[in-house]
């Protein structure tokens, strides 16, 4: 029987690295999103996750995108930045966010 498991610990590491990601410093020309990489790779250990994907967008331009893993345990597959990932109820909170966003910005 499948883990159902997964996909919930998956969004709440990507949410998570979307957090840091979002409160960290703007660019001082150093390397704004240094030792992301070796986080993800340590919290996806840690977690037991196969893969994930993550976008960092600043402003109105995307800085990082990358695929980490693989798409599913057992396969090699490789997660990238098009690798589609069901995300379930998830996308209430994404649009809730939007329309705050948009309420904060005096557009709605």
């Amino acid at each position: 029987m499948k883990d159902k498991r997964l996909p919930k610990i998956w969004i709440l590491v990507l949410w998570c690295v979307l957090a840091i990601a979002c409160v960290s410093a703007p660019c001082t020309g150093a390397e704004p999103l240094a030792g992301l990489d070796a986080y993800i790779e340590k919290t996806m250990k840690d977690w037991q996750l196969p893969g994930l994907a993550i976008a960092v967008v600043q402003g109105d331009r995307i800085i990082y995108m990358k695929g980490y893993g693989t798409r599913e345990i057992g396969k090699d597959l490789p997660v990238d930045e098009n690798t589609v990932f069901a995300i379930g109820s998830t996308s209430k909170a994404f649009t809730a966010t939007a329309i705050g966003l948009l309420v904060q910005d005096g557009k709605i």
